[in-house]
């Protein structure tokens, strides 16, 4: 008898097998319905053929779905198996049978998670660490990861034996299953809207993968709702799978062809990205993090040293990177310029001022209609105002940092180039930073430190150390108090503002009289109330005399996004919103004039060294903006790049600007981006398939900048902190 109870309980507990196969199909394709829907009403595509190719693309999912159902169906397969044996083999009670089931499935995990933590218990332990540094409370339980991700495996298992138990058949056959359907869809449908609209292309791992996580295990369920109708479906059913792999193919057949669409995909995409992920890691065969799968970047994938971050080794005829070609040394160094003779100093101090998230766009003298900058506007009128100034990188440490040692890339790191502010202090100059956060606890987040730490190496009076944030206001009456009882030695004063900055990811009104409500008003109220106060400033330096030999720059460590790119904030992708700061410089004699020439906050360095009599440094990338304002540079490339400290990977992203264009490629998916800067400003119209000479210029030009920081001897492979 005991021999004929598991041949009979094997054939009855597969007979469902292939139900979990075509759940995985009806859900997936609910998720392709969704987002498919949402995105083509969202996004601009260059042509309808683009559009096609997009929803193809989402092919994944239902793909996608059907492996997560064979796996689930593995499960379930042990489960109903397990149920039926212990039902006749033991008397126990029916909640008791489905824990020690639960626990049987999940134990083999449970036992990787401990003993073979790099698998997946390491990145969960990294999601609870990165939300912890977000500032949500999981800081206690970070060294207890491993039982929480247990526990959530032990649910998951339970969740499965639920689905194999009588009573998930009896809500099946009630009335209930409509109720359970919605509710389902409703889940898959919130997640989604969630990931689709809350910091679109940040925070990967902590959020939107929890969240696709979501969407697709509730559209498996919903799928399964309806499969266990038994609306006719058999298993001959399963060979369905074939339709959303033929349009999958038909997509990445053509994904050469159509990059542009491939970049929104990977910038825009939300749920369906992530199985693309997931392909793209399997598809690496030399596991050097790129695939050829879906044109990921890896054009040798028998070969890890061939990849878009390999060192291209200079005339040996091979192009590792695949960019701009075999490197060939030497190249023509802009920077050159600054080591021609000085004719005498033009000013004995410098005045640096920043404005934290300040777009250009948004002062009167870069043309904003709603004339709110009038101070600055009016210290913009007599100095010289470079319309086409961009930041280092889309953060406050990666930009700042780029200022301070003039460089990029592995040069903002490198302790054998000095700080501007070390160089000033060394030629007998008073070093002072005047920040409004207070600087014992600015930028002490996971990641920061690194930047904190050069941001301010050299400053010898660092003034708010304690004491909270400073508004405008309050900034400006301690730069005034501090300028009236310094030394009466040179200054290199660095005054930064942060009242445009958002507080817990929300705008904060400074001027309580100001109707404004939106963010964005209210970010340009903050604009108005800053620039108010700093019309104090520039009043005490005229009645005090100090503008008669003080250069003065204004600028910004980034701009800000207000959902042109499906963002908010900064810290994203190096567009145009994110990185187009103004560069204002002011110095005695200098006179009015506004320059078209692209130019980079790092050569603000540069500029102040010269002007005060000084040689800068070889090591320096930043140009001189004096030298840019005479017209002595042409042909210079400006780089953005992404910053280091990213909070995840979803993104590691360069752009540069050569004249009216933008170039911005992104390592993660490896996509292409172009802009005419000056018809599409708000770069909204990616023209990387139909300016394909452009394109292949500039894409070469990126090329052989990129190698050439490849040569640097700490070059890391742009690794993160």
């Amino acid at each position: 008898m005991s021999q004929k109870i598991p041949s009979s309980i094997l054939k009855e507990s597969t007979s469902n097998f292939h139900f979990y196969i075509l759940a995985g199909l009806i859900g997936g394709g609910l998720l392709v319905f969704v987002e498919a829907i949402d995105r083509l009403l969202t996004l601009r595509f260059p042509t309808y053929l683009d559009q096609v190719l997009f929803v193809c693309t989402l092919a994944m999912a239902p793909i996608g779905n059907v492996f997560l159902g064979s796996f689930i169906a593995i499960l379930a397969l042990k489960a109903k198996f397990l149920l039926l044996l212990l039902n006749k083999q033991l008397k126990i009670s029916t909640y008791l049978q489905h824990l020690l089931v639960a626990l049987s499935i999940s134990s083999p995990f449970i036992l990787l998670t401990f003993f073979f933590p790099t698998l997946f218990a390491d990145n969960f332990q990294g999601i609870l660490t990165s939300l912890s540094s977000r500032g949500i409370p999981f800081g206690p339980i970070i060294g207890y990861s491993k039982f929480l991700l247990s526990f959530l495996i032990y649910f998951f298992a339970l969740v499965i034996v639920f689905l194999e138990s009588e009573r998930f058949n009896q809500i099946v056959k009630g009335n209930w299953v409509i109720l359970l359907f919605v509710l389902m869809v409703l889940i898959m449908g919130v997640a989604y809207y969630a990931d689709s609209r809350i910091f679109v292309g940040r925070y990967q791992e902590m959020f939107h993968i929890p969240l696709a996580l979501i969407a697709i295990l509730s559209s498996f369920m919903a799928g399964l709702l309806i499969v266990e109708q038994r609306f006719n479906f058999a298993p001959k059913h399963i060979i369905l799978v074939i339709i959303p792999a033929f349009i999958f193919t038909f997509a990445h057949q053509s994904i050469n062809k159509h990059q542009a669409m491939k970049a929104s995909f990977w910038r825009r995409g939300v749920v369906v990205k992530n199985y693309l992920i997931l392909a793209q890691r399997l598809y690496d065969f030399d596991g050097d993090g790129f695939s050829r799968f879906f044109d990921g970047g890896d054009y040798n994938d028998k070969n890890s040293t061939y990849n878009p971050t390999a060192i291209d080794s200079p005339n040996n005829n091979i192009d590792e990177n695949a960019f701009g070609g075999d490197f060939k040394l030497p190249l023509q160094n802009p920077a050159e310029v600054n080591q021609k003779p000085i004719p005498s100093a033009s000013a004995k101090n410098v005045l640096f001022i920043t404005i934290d998230c300040l777009r250009a766009d948004h002062l009167g003298t870069y043309g904003y209609a709603k004339k709110l900058s009038p101070n600055i506007d009016a210290l913009a009128a007599r100095s010289l105002v470079f319309e086409n100034g961009y930041a280092l990188g889309t953060n406050t440490g990666h930009s700042f940092t780029g200022i301070a040692r003039s460089n990029y890339g592995e040069g903002l790191f490198n302790d054998e180039i000095p700080t501007l502010a070390e160089l000033f202090s060394q030629q007998g100059y008073i070093t002072t930073t005047i920040t409004s956060p207070e600087t014992s606890k600015w930028l002490q987040k996971q990641g920061w430190e690194t930047y904190k730490t050069v941001m301010l190496k050299g400053f010898q009076n660092i003034v708010h150390e304690e004491g909270g944030n400073w508004n405008s206001r309050k900034l400006t009456d301690h730069t005034i108090e501090y300028l009236q009882t310094k030394e009466d030695k040179p200054f290199y004063l660095w005054v930064h503002y942060n009242d445009l900055h958002a507080k817990a990811e929300k705008y904060h009104k400074q001027d309580k009289q100001d109707t404004a409500k939106t963010s964005m008003e209210i970010y340009d109220s903050n604009l108005h109330f800053t620039d108010k106060h700093l019309g104090r400033l520039f009043e005490y330096l005229e009645s005090s005399g100090l503008i008669n030999n003080t250069v003065i720059a204004i600028s910004a460590d980034h701009g800000e996004e207000f959902n042109e790119h499906g963002q908010l904030f900064h810290n994203g992708r190096p567009y145009r919103v994110q990185t187009h700061v103004p560069v204002i410089l002011y110095y005695p004699g200098g006179g009015a004039k506004r320059i078209n020439t692209p130019v980079s906050t790092i050569d603000f360095a540069p500029t102040f060294l010269r002007l005060t009599g000084k040689l800068p440094p070889k090591s320096y990338k930043g140009v001189d903006l004096i030298e840019t304002a005479l017209g002595n540079i042409s042909n210079r490339l400006v780089i953005m790049e992404t910053p280091r400290n990213v909070p995840d990977s979803n993104f590691f992203a360069w752009a540069i600007v050569d004249k009216d264009w933008r170039f911005v490629y992104d390592l993660v998916g490896n996509t292409f981006e172009l802009y005419n800067q000056k018809d599409d400003p708000l770069e909204q119209n990616n023209l990387i398939d139909k300016e394909t000479e452009k394109a292949v210029e500039l894409k070469k030009k990126f090329g052989i900048w990129l190698d050439e920081q490849t040569q640097d001897k700490h070059y890391r492979y742009w690794q993160k902190f």
